[in-house]
């Protein structure tokens, strides 16, 4: 039941909500990178065959980046928990709040079956979870016995449905980002749909420095870098929001770099963290993007 904050981040990095203006989930290493853009309700928020699925990602994301952003705290008491130490009050996720808004999603029902169905076990353990947590918090100094037990055996079936449900999630999500782009380019809006792409492959590229960066093969992602520039740079348009997304793209590409200059280095947890912040600006700089001012119709 090993935690680390590679296993969050890796279950559900860098997923982007799809909207009319997209709203973006970014990857969340600290409270400067915690920013999204409200969706658009000028046009139809999910397409056909996503039901509800941008409720279930704002749902997913709130949990998503509490974690993160508290991972520290709440790793420390679950080692303690897991330990058997004394520990003077609980702090963990908030698991009844998750457990709410994803039954409010499933009430409402979600698309596609692949995640509706993967919900159903998360939901499951849960209803197990949730009581087991609301015993502890109930405690004021907490050191073994059957109410920790119970909280971990839940927590084990909770962290083993919910990454298959992550995974699921973001596949899903990808799915719709490409039907999307598909979509836009078949009627004529090349560019936003190309920004897209790029949205898209600086998503995989990040995560993908995030997963290997211990032992990275630096040339290959140097060519992915510059094949996503290449395509920034073949958006045809003088909007200047076009102008920002393009600088604002360069600098993820400078990040990434500087990132690997410092692996195994005092610093390079300051340039994983200064990555994901520059990443979350370049997913601002592409929220605001208009969906269809950017392309000559």
């Amino acid at each position: 039941m090993k935690q680390s904050l590679k296993r969050w981040l890796s279950a559900f990095a860098c997923v982007a909500v799809l909207s009319s203006a997209f709203v973006m989930s970014g990857c969340v290493f600290d409270k400067e990178s915690q920013k999204y853009t409200p969706p658009v309700e000028t046009e139809k928020l999910d397409p056909d065959g996503y039901k509800n699925f941008s409720d279930l990602i704002l749902v997913k994301k709130k949990y998503d980046n509490d974690v993160v952003k508290n991972f520290e705290e709440y790793n420390a008491v679950l080692s303690g928990l897991k330990s058997g130490q004394p520990i003077n009050g609980y702090e963990g996720p908030e698991y009844e709040v998750l457990k709410k808004g994803l039954e409010s999603v499933k009430n409402k029902g979600v698309e596609p079956k692949s995640v509706a169905a993967d919900l159903e076990p998360v939901l499951t353990a849960l209803n197990q979870l949730v009581p087991a947590q609301i015993e502890l918090k109930k405690q004021r100094t907490i050191q073994g016995g059957d109410a920790v037990v119970k909280y971990l055996q839940a927590l084990e079936q909770f962290n083993t449905a919910y990454d298959k449900f992550s995974t699921t999630v973001k596949t899903a999500n990808k799915e719709r980002i490409q039907q999307r782009a598909k979509d836009m380019r078949d009627n004529g809006y090349k560019n936003y749909s190309t920004a897209i792409e790029v949205m898209s492959s600086f998503t995989d590229l990040t995560e993908n420095v995030l997963l290997t960066r211990s032992n990275p093969n630096r040339a290959q992602i140097e060519k992915d870098a510059a094949d996503i520039m290449a395509k920034v740079n073949s958006i045809d348009s003088n909007a200047p929001e076009v102008a920002k997304f393009k600088t604002e793209a360069q600098k993820v590409v400078t990040s990434i770099q500087e990132l690997l200059d410092h692996v195994g280095t005092p610093y390079e947890s300051h340039y994983l963290q200064h990555m994901y912040r520059q990443y979350n600006i370049f997913i601002e700089a592409f929220s605001a993007l208009p969906s269809k001012g950017i392309d000559d119709k």
